[in-house]
């Protein structure tokens, strides 16, 4: 099983590294693409939640990346 605040880490560091016009991606307009809501959201990315793997599924959609390399990434967080 994977840590949830792990993966939190993973999702929080790959939305801070997308920059759309000069601007890192908030996490509001992560959750415009997404269509998930914000506290859900930061829930995720501070390791509070345990998203189903559609809600993660949808989030990699939005962020165009495959949930196994999120996972992969996760594993090896220290």
């Amino acid at each position: 099983m994977i840590d949830k605040k792990k993966l939190g880490v993973v999702f929080r560091n790959l939305r801070e590294d997308i920059h759309i016009n000069g601007r890192q991606l908030s996490i509001e307009r992560l959750s415009d693409k997404s269509g998930l809501g914000t506290t859900t959201i930061q829930s995720i990315e501070y390791g509070k939640a345990n998203p189903s793997l559609f809600t993660l599924d949808i989030l990699c959609q939005a962020l165009g990346v495959k949930l196994s390399i999120i996972v992969a990434q996760a594993e090896h967080t220290t």
